[in-house]
């Protein structure tokens, strides 16, 4: 996903959020394309929105994804039913499938 710069300069802070706006219109079924014009961005990678938005929830909540075993210390702590588990899982499934595409 490729974010173009606002006029008055970007921050990181901005770019986050629309990340995260992004990744909510299309967890919600939003069309790639509606919202690639919603948010005047240059190209539009389904699977990579997801995971940069998936990602910065990660990262707000103060986990580090690719902290070793973080998913599966999760795991074993029984939180398999925490919505943070779900995130994380989603992002190994999304990886992998990028891996399969490529």
């Amino acid at each position: 996903m490729i974010i173009e710069p606002m006029k008055n300069g970007d921050s990181s802070k901005t770019t986050k959020l629309t990340k995260l706006k992004v990744t909510r219109d299309l967890l919600i079924g939003a069309d790639t394309e509606e919202v690639r014009q919603a948010y005047r961005l240059v190209d539009l990678d389904y699977h990579e929105a997801l995971e940069a938005g998936l990602t910065i929830t990660c990262e707000v909540l103060g986990l580090r994804f690719e902290e070793d075993g973080a998913l599966s210390s999760l795991k074993h702590a029984g939180g398999r039913d925490m919505w943070i588990y779900r995130v994380m899982e989603a992002i190994e499934v999304l990886r992998a499938n990028q891996e399969v595409l490529s």
